[in-house]
């Protein structure tokens, strides 16, 4: 499993983050509503099946407000 955060300071809700794991709410970056692990939508947990996804919206960021982990 992989552990992502998208840190609400960071992020200026430009939407290149979009996708499988990502989307805009209110502005900002969220981690979609089926992977989310807290209620504001900054934190969730996601299969490895989507690793490349993660590793891109991460990599899109210009302000590196997207982070994850692999979740041993």
């Amino acid at each position: 499993m992989i552990e992502v955060r998208v840190d609400r300071w960071l992020c200026t809700g430009c939407g290149l983050c979009q996708g499988l794991v990502f989307t805009l709410e209110k502005g900002y970056s969220a981690v979609r509503p089926e992977f989310r692990t807290n209620e504001d939508g900054t934190e969730g947990l996601v299969d490895l099946k989507y690793l490349d996804n993660v590793k891109r919206a991460a990599r899109a960021c210009p302000n590196g407000g997207i982070s994850w982990r692999l979740k041993s």
